[in-house]
């Protein structure tokens, strides 16, 4: 689901994205403090002052995103900032205690607000906002189940899932099964102004509404493998495969009883608190009749002191 580090430091992610031969390049600044939870990691600490909340722009687009456990770890990166002040006024010598650690909240808080068209003249304009929970239901188990609203110009889409997420570490080699069943409702309303050109003049508007639902489950499955280097760089790469199934009648009528399956290939190398380097590549629609899409993705996440 979605889903601290040094006070003070912000992290800045430049990414190229390549979908058909068109190129589109983003500049995303994070100042936030993120949980870790089993398929993300976002490891930014905001400096004092700044509310937890991860701001993520890209054009004329805008992704934020808050939890419980980013409120959480953003106090008590204040905590921390005052004991570490009390060790610099400590007296020569003087040991303080330190804080119990901290037990893992087995019931993680989720929210997201995807806001598009911010410049002056958007292709598209509207607001995507999501909130959701999950259960720690053992080590590397989670049960979750989310709610979602996209709703745009003259369109509105409500999604409702469930989803089970888990993390199976073998030797070195760690597994991300995820499996979760959506269900959700279009709306459109297809106002237009309307003015006829023959006959009684006047001005109107025509207005009518459509309205469709569709439910589907969806799988994915993530494999990682870290190479620890001599000169002190983890070498991790990974690779994915996700399928979508429709449940509904009508719509395996009209398309294949074959699944969506999306693969994806990657590989990061990082250095704990320099940066990180990711490449991945994608490849969508694989069980259509349409040619695949393919999708590439470069990514570097230097932290700023």
């Amino acid at each position: 689901m979605i889903m601290g580090g040094i006070i003070g430091r912000r992290r800045v992610s430049v990414g190229a994205i390549t979908r058909c031969a068109v190129f589109t390049c983003s500049c995303t600044l994070t100042a936030s403090v993120a949980t870790a939870p089993l398929a993300h990691a976002a490891d930014t600490q905001p400096p004092v002052g700044l509310a937890p909340l991860t701001v993520k722009p890209n054009g004329d687009d805008a992704t934020f995103q808050t939890s419980v456990g980013q409120w959480e770890s953003y106090y008590k990166s204040l905590d921390q900032q005052k004991i570490e002040d009390a060790k610099r006024l400590a007296p020569v010598g003087l040991t303080l205690p330190k804080p119990p650690p901290a037990s893992p909240d087995p019931l993680e808080i989720w929210s997201k607000a995807d806001i598009k068209g911010l410049g002056d003249e958007p292709a598209v304009r509207g607001v995507n906002s999501a909130v959701g929970a999950a259960v720690r239901l053992g080590d590397g188990l989670k049960l979750g189940v989310g709610a979602e609203l996209d709703e745009q110009a003259q369109r509105k889409r409500e999604s409702n899932r469930a989803e089970l997420q888990a993390r199976l570490a073998i030797s070195k080699w760690t597994l991300l099964p995820q499996a979760a069943i959506v269900a959700e409702t279009t709306t459109t309303d297809p106002s237009q102004d309307s003015q006829p050109a023959i006959g009684q003049y006047g001005y109107g508007i025509q207005s009518g509404t459509t309205q469709s639902a569709s439910t589907r489950l969806e799988f994915r499955q993530e494999l990682r493998r870290p190479f620890r280097l001599e000169a002190g760089e983890v070498l991790e790469p990974f690779v994915n495969f996700s399928t979508s199934i429709g449940l509904d009648q009508q719509e395996a009528a009209q398309t294949t009883t074959v699944p969506l399956d999306t693969v994806g290939v990657g590989v990061s190398l990082s250095r704990e608190s320099d940066y990180r380097l990711q490449a991945t590549t994608d490849v969508d629609g694989l069980g259509t009749t349409e040619a695949p899409g393919i999708k590439s993705r470069l990514q570097l996440n230097v932290p700023l002191n």
